[in-house]
């Protein structure tokens, strides 16, 4: 099939320009090399399929208890370790999705078991308090050690939460509860306010707004998911505000070549937005805040420019709008910036940022005027844990001893630059290339192709993928998000290692009726191109003799033909001939690979490390196919 060839030719092409260091726990950065381990997996390990006999034992157990529709297997954590996911049948996987790209330094980490372990921190993790009302002693501390030290610039507040959805929809209500307070002058207010949002009616429950924008994903909760646009069945059957919705800019690339059309395209989308605040107050439903991703994670890997983000600060500010920065799936270094806002250049860039995943704890950080006026107006049982505080301070810890955001930055250019060569070799299949650190993405043509390469890598435990279909309906989205363990190695050699499974993969399955694989097991370096268009016939033919000289033809509807000599140690010879038809349809899917900071340098939407980005070496053309 089509799909199994660029699937096939994109894993293994990736991996061949990646090198996986050994994702255990160790540690392969200066630094964490100095770290002894007792143990670390050197690669993948399958013993059954995926999911296996005891994962389906499992799933039809859960399954009578609650919906079991996205789970992809049961996992063992204890045997898990950096990079490498075990699920309960032994299977042993790369993961470049780490439980919704929330882990940031792999599993079984030593330096947070070193935490987990410490008895000092034992009360912390045994007894979970009410944060809002009974903090511990430490708690100040531990803030100030933790989030605090990475607050973004001009904030010095910040309210913890569980999760993302929680952490976005109390910021929602932060802003609200801004804009009443400056509408009514900060007077107290009146007993009509106080009787009247009992019965959910104004003026106690004012008929405010939130803008969002088309792609965006702010979360699951009442209020946020009001403001997620990126998939339909987050919305399906569900009550929802009538907020405004703006269009987030659809750039082309590469950018360069797109500066004139870009503009145009940003200044569309801003003039949207202040006509849409000016529409919502004159139905008396005024935008009390604007929330927008620094990158449209979930919506496809979406990015706008410094400019567009500028001008739409200046619009929040110039409408007397609270300007809400999401840095949810962004936040953490990912950018080569701890907070991707960052690269906007900007003094004042936000009245508030919001956070969690690989934060490990959930939140927002504000700025004063934003500071709920009376206690249990932001509230709730427990306010956030302050045993991930702990955590955090040691990854912020790993992050500055081996100046992860730098190596973030600099292994960033050559992935995408790694991705434009890609791209370039397979102008048919890959487009649109673009990322910012190591949060990078491609488009592929096809959802065929997306679902075959998450399901053959996972079977050869190469990667386990997150895929989500987009907001638009012409395609879709791989996210690899591994861990932070990993680091950029010899950006200029060959991997070995990888190469005889790119070429022997790529020997087979490319398109979707074929009656017959070639596998040559002596081939390392084997590489051969296809071109061919809507239906055609294919006539393979191999010959090889001790020099191993190889002559490979191709007849086609259109006349084609390749001759290729290789040089193998192995006598060999063999014949093999297949027919095959092809139809030729595509949308659109996006290859999303993003990095984060911790370890080492990933490859992941929001990556964070379990794949080396190298040198890119030659893969075979496959125009066409």
């Amino acid at each position: 099939m089509a799909s199994s060839l660029l699937s096939r030719q994109l894993v293994l092409s990736l991996q061949q320009n990646l090198r996986l260091t050994a994702p255990g726990c160790r540690y392969v950065s200066k630094a964490a090399a100095k770290t002894q381990l007792e143990f670390e997996y050197n690669g993948p390990s399958m013993k059954t399929e995926v999911p296996g006999p005891r994962s389906k034992e499992l799933t039809k157990q859960l399954g009578e208890m609650q919906n079991v529709g996205a789970i992809n297997f049961f996992c063992n954590y204890e045997e898990s370790r950096g990079n490498y996911l075990v699920d309960v049948d032994g299977n042993r996987m790369l993961d470049v999705y780490t439980q919704i790209s929330s882990i940031p330094i792999g599993y079984n980490h030593p330096s947070l078991i070193k935490v987990m372990s410490n008895p000092n921190n034992m009360s912390a993790f045994v007894n979970r308090p009410a944060l809002g009302i009974m903090p511990p002693e430490n708690f100040p501390e531990k803030l100030a050690e933790s989030l605090l030290s990475v607050a973004p610039s001009g904030m010095s507040r910040v309210q913890t939460m569980a999760c993302g959805s929680c952490s976005n929809e109390n910021a929602y209500k932060a802003m609200f509860i801004w804009y009443r307070n400056k509408e009514r002058g900060h007077n107290i207010p009146s007993d009509e306010d106080m009787s009247s949002c009992m019965i959910n009616q104004s003026p106690g429950c004012p008929d405010l707004s939130i803008l969002s924008f088309m792609g965006g994903f702010h979360g699951r909760t009442m209020g946020c998911l009001a403001t997620t646009h990126s998939k339909a069945i987050h919305k399906l059957d569900v009550p929802s505000f009538d907020w405004p919705i703006a269009p987030f800019p659809k750039l082309k690339y590469p950018l360069e070549e797109f500066t004139r059309e870009n503009a145009q395209e940003e200044a569309r989308c801003l003039e949207e937005v202040e006509d849409l605040i000016v529409q919502w107050r004159q139905k008396g439903r005024p935008v009390a805040g604007i929330v927008i991703e620094p990158i449209q994670a979930e919506g496809g890997d979406n990015h706008a420019t410094p400019d567009f983000f500028k001008k739409l600060r200046n619009i929040a500010r110039k409408h007397g709008s609270a300007f809400h920065v999401d840095e949810v799936q962004t936040g953490g270094g990912t950018t080569g910036k701890f907070w991707a806002h960052e690269h906007w250049g900007m003094d004042d860039p936000a009245d508030i940022v919001s956070f969690s995943k690989k934060m490990l704890t959930g939140g927002f950080y504000h700025k004063d005027e934003l500071q709920a006026d009376k206690a249990y107006r932001i509230f709730n049982t427990w306010m956030g844990d302050p045993s991930k505080n702990l955590f955090l301070a040691e990854v912020l810890n790993v992050i500055r001893r081996e100046n992860l955001l730098e190596e973030v930055t600099r292994s960033g250019k050559t992935l995408l630059q790694g991705l434009y060569q890609l791209q370039d070799q397979y102008p048919n299949l890959l487009s649109s290339a673009r990322g910012q650190g190591t949060f990078c993405a491609i488009d592929i043509r096809d959802d065929a192709t997306r679902n075959s390469i998450i399901l053959k890598a996972r079977d050869k435990g190469k990667t386990h993928y997150s895929h989500t279909h987009t907001h638009t309906h012409t395609g879709g989205l791989i996210g690899i998000h591994p861990c932070t363990n990993t680091q950029l190695t010899d950006m200029d050699g060959q991997v070995d290692r990888e190469k005889h499974l790119c070429t022997h993969s790529y020997t087979h399955s490319y398109t979707h009726s074929y009656t017959h694989s070639y596998t040559h097991s002596h081939t390392h370096s084997h590489t051969h191109s296809h071109t061919h268009s809507h239906t055609h016939s294919h006539t393979h033919s191999y010959t090889h003799s001790h020099t191993h000289s190889h002559t490979h033809s191709h007849t086609h509807s259109h006349t084609h033909s390749h001759t290729h000599s290789y040089t193998h140690s192995h006598t060999h010879s063999h014949t093999h001939s297949h027919t095959h038809s092809y139809t030729h349809t595509y949308t659109q899917s996006t290859l999303v690979i993003f990095c984060v900071t911790s370890h080492l340098l990933c490859v992941s939407p929001r990556c964070s490390a379990g794949w080396l980005w190298r040198s890119v070496h030659p893969v075979p053309p496959c125009s066409g196919v």
